[in-house]
């Protein structure tokens, strides 16, 4: 194999032809071969690619996901809306493609396909927008799903560096899976049953966000809050202890009595 500054020519033993790659494309090979091979440590790696990186960092000043490895991703699409990115140097590298890493430790998508890039960077604030829980500590970091608690993935400190040991995100992330809007019926129960007209008002100026039209009429909130009929006057009167008495109506008991079934024989109370 003989490689020239920016192509290498790779002739196979039983053929006379030649296939010519590009220094990414031949980087990107051996790569994948560490990784199958499961020796793709930073050693290992920093040895056959002076330069680059194959192990994933969290940085929490990175925009989006982004790599240098095409051989990383399982699909891509075009970048033709991607933001250029502006490193601390003041230098600007551009973003061929959008796709999907899958490898055999990590799981993400959206993730961007950026050549000039010299280490794999794992968004901080992407998996933020997407609901994911990211806690640090001394020993590494965890990112958990917090509608169930289940660790999606985690990383080992090394020196101030998090390097991700594992991760894998599902399809649809909690913020898509919790974003549908709250109902009016929702907002009515939460503001201590506010009526319709202040439910509405507040809808109108946008202080409750997005709010599903459902068929809420209120009907059943306002029956409740109505005042009480007046009582009619009684023409009862007693002048002695159970010569009038109030109960509720109700039976019949499942425990028959000698005398009667709705539960309470009244005339006990004189014995």
């Amino acid at each position: 194999m003989a490689q020239t500054g920016i192509s290498a020519a790779v002739a196979p033993a039983h053929s006379k032809s030649t296939i010519t790659l590009t220094t990414d494309q031949l980087e990107d090979i051996i790569t994948q071969a560490l990784i199958q091979a499961g020796n793709a440590s930073s050693s290992s790696t920093l040895s056959v690619l002076p330069g680059k990186f194959s192990s994933w960092l969290l940085d929490s000043a990175c925009c989006n996901h982004m790599t240098h490895y095409l051989s990383f991703f399982s699909h891509t699409s075009s970048a033709r809306h991607a933001p250029n990115i502006h490193t601390a140097n003041g230098s600007t590298m551009l973003v061929r493609s959008i796709g999907t890493v899958s490898t055999f430790k990590l799981s993400i998508s959206d993730a961007f396909h950026v050549p000039q890039l010299s280490y794999n960077l794992l968004s901080v604030g992407q998996l933020a927008e997407l609901g994911y829980c990211i806690i640090l500590d001394y020993y590494g970091c965890v990112v958990q799903d917090p509608r169930t608690g289940q660790e999606l993935g985690t990383s080992c400190r090394i020196g101030r560096l998090f390097e991700i040991s594992s991760l894998r995100l599902p399809t649809t992330g909690v913020s898509t899976a919790t974003s549908s809007s709250p109902s009016l019926s929702l907002w009515h129960s939460r503001l201590g049953y506010a009526s319709s007209s202040r439910v509405q008002q507040l809808v109108s100026r946008g202080l409750l966000g997005p709010v599903s039209k459902d068929n809420f009429d209120f009907v059943s909130c306002q029956l409740g809050k109505q005042p009480a009929l007046p009582f009619q006057n009684s023409e009862s009167m007693s002048t002695g202890i159970f010569d009038l008495i109030h109960s509720d109506v109700w039976g019949p008991s499942p425990t028959l009595r000698l005398t009667s079934n709705l539960g309470c024989n009244l005339g006990n109370i004189y014995n």
